[in-house]
């Protein structure tokens, strides 16, 4: 297969590979959808980050993917989702941290997040700290290479 030409930014899912698959595809959803949320959050001036402005920019960059019938319509990210695993959840602290730290917009998931109910799930994140905290997923949008020293000592999901 070809490496993907349009790769100056990308999205990358970060997944803890010991969790069960049906739980890896929850906490990715919630992850990206997350991750939507506060770009979309960053873009219009909402929230207390600041972040460069182009990397904004490039994350709202979707394309419309339409048969030729018009039956089909899809919005799909110009860039790519990269979804990478490792058995280490202190490596997903740590990409999550220094996401933060370089101002990558980057949404987690922790097991204390996925609870029977609303109210529990908020409870069990408030009852810990982020030394403490079960990291299950981390996604993020990065301009290529900016957490390459972390995501290096990830593998590639397959």
């Amino acid at each position: 297969m070809a490496m993907y030409e349009d790769n100056d930014y990308r999205f990358i899912i970060a997944c803890f590979s010991k969790a069960d698959v049906g739980r890896l595809f929850n906490v990715a959803g919630h992850a990206m959808a997350g991750l939507m949320d506060r770009l979309c959050r960053l873009h219009h001036g909402a929230a207390d980050e600041q972040v460069d402005m182009a990397l904004l920019e490039a994350a709202a960059d979707f394309l419309d993917y339409r048969t030729g019938d018009a039956a089909l319509h899809a919005r799909i990210a110009r860039w790519p989702v990269v979804v990478i695993k490792t058995d280490r959840q202190n490596l997903l602290r740590r990409l999550y941290l220094e996401a933060v730290a370089r101002k990558v917009p980057a949404n987690p998931v922790v097991m204390e997040m996925v609870d029977e109910n609303t109210e529990k799930q908020l409870a069990n994140t408030a009852a810990v700290t982020v030394d403490e905290a079960s990291f299950v997923c981390v996604a993020l949008f990065e301009k290529n290479g900016t957490l390459h020293d972390l995501t290096k000592k990830f593998s590639l999901m397959r």
